[in-house]
Order: C-alpha cells, then sequence, then structure tokens
C-alpha cells in the first residue's frame, strides 16, 4: 500500500512539474495538488514553495502549510498558519464549533478523502504539531 501511495505521490508530482515547465503560471488546483504531494512524500520545503506560488490559496492549503511548517519544527511560521486557516474557515457550516479532535477529524475525513491510513495519519502528525485540534 506504501509503495503504492508513493508511486501516486511521484506521478502527481511529475504532473505538477511538466505544468510548471510549459508555464509558470499554473492553477491554484494544480498547485494544491502539488503541496498535497509533496507533503504526503515528507517534502515539507517543496510543499510551502508550492503554496508560494498559488495565487488565491483555498483555506484548506493553509492547513497543509501549517502542517508542512509544523513538521520542520517551525513553530512559529506553524502556528501563524494554523491561525490564518481558522480563520478562513470560521463560520463555515461545516466547520466544527470547538477543539473536538474526533469532529475536527470528521472534517478531515470530508476535505481529505484519503483512501491511505498511513496519508491521513500522516497529516494528523503536521496539523498536532501546527496546534491545530484532530
Amino acid at each position: 500500500m506504501a509503495c503504492r501511495l508513493l508511486s501516486e505521490l511521484e506521478h502527481a508530482v511529475a504532473c505538477s512539474n511538466e505544468a510548471l515547465r510549459r508555464s509558470p503560471l499554473v492553477s491554484d488546483g494544480c498547485l494544491h495538488t502539488r503541496v498535497v504531494a509533496e507533503y504526503l512524500a515528507a517534502n515539507y520545503v517543496e510543499s510551502i514553495m508550492a503554496f508560494g506560488k498559488m495565487l488565491r490559496p483555498d483555506a484548506v492549503v493553509h492547513a497543509w502549510i501549517a502542517a508542512a511548517y509544523g513538521q520542520l519544527s517551525r513553530n512559529e511560521e506553524a502556528r501563524a498558519m494554523a491561525e490564518q486557516f481558522l480563520k478562513l474557515v470560521k463560520g463555515l457550516p461545516w466547520t466544527p464549533k470547538g477543539d473536538d479532535p474526533l469532529e475536527w477529524q470528521k472534517y478531515w475525513d470530508l476535505e481529505f478523502r484519503a483512501r491511505n491510513s498511513v496519508a491521513r495519519e500522516h497529516l494528523f502528525a503536521g496539523l498536532r504539531k501546527a496546534g491545530l485540534p484532530v
């Protein structure tokens, strides 16, 4: 299962590289995929760099970057990005209202439909390091 996930991540990064090679102005959707793929491949700096190329990053990608900073022990940046994420999702009807980890895990089950429990736990580990409840 881990080999399949690694193969899928490598493919996502390769597709993103090709898109960037063809045009430096790729869609935020492509870059969002790159952020996630690089994070899950433990390429946290590359994940953050892909985020930096986004024009209008959505709320969820802020959490991925908070997790990346958390994994790098860049705690101040992780907390700042986590706060930005919470600010962006506050008030959305499907966002948990408190800090209940189980409610936040349900939120992430909808936002990140991982087939692989290792990938899900990898995300959760980074989110916890950034100070987010999961």
